[in-house]
């Protein structure tokens, strides 16, 4: 025989028994290892995926708040033009507008780079709109005139 397919003299002072005992306790301690392994990488896996849906959860909860702030813009603007024979109510109105417009800037600011480009259009509408609203609670123009005025701003919010 070939010195290169014989045993190592350790190797053969074990029995087959011996010898089958010992590649199954090396195979079960291969397979504990690598369930060990696997344990944890789906651990780790795990709190990456909770992670990253808690930021998506948090971006939700943003734009929900940001949807609802626009809303009650508009509801408010609508209030101030509905309002507009009514100047003591019309410029309370209009008072909660301009307030809701600064709250809203406001949380597109704390969306930071998510709500930098809506901060633009957001200005625009608000330039467009709070002269038309003060000449309403001034009642120096009326409803319908204000309305088409407005109506001018409405691509800056969608």
């Amino acid at each position: 025989m070939s010195p290169s397919l014989t045993a190592p003299p350790w190797l053969r002072r074990l029995s087959i028994r011996q010898r089958l005992l010992g590649s199954v306790g090396v195979v079960a301690l291969a397979i504990l290892v690598l369930g060990l392994w696997a344990s944890a990488a789906y651990r780790q896996l795990q709190q990456d995926t909770d992670a990253q849906l808690a930021r998506q959860l948090a971006v939700l909860d943003q734009a929900r708040a940001l949807e609802t702030a626009v809303e009650r813009l508009q509801r408010l603007e609508q209030e101030v033009l509905l309002a507009s024979n009514n100047v003591l109510e019309a410029r309370e109105r209009q008072q909660r507008w301009q307030a809701e417009l600064k709250t809203t800037q406001g949380l597109l600011q704390q969306a930071g780079a998510a709500g930098a480009g809506a901060l633009a259009p957001l200005g625009r509408y608000g330039e467009t709109v709070a002269p038309v609203l003060q000449q309403v609670s001034d009642a120096r123009i009326d409803t319908a005139a204000a309305h088409a005025y407005t109506r001018q701003a409405g691509p800056d919010l969608a």
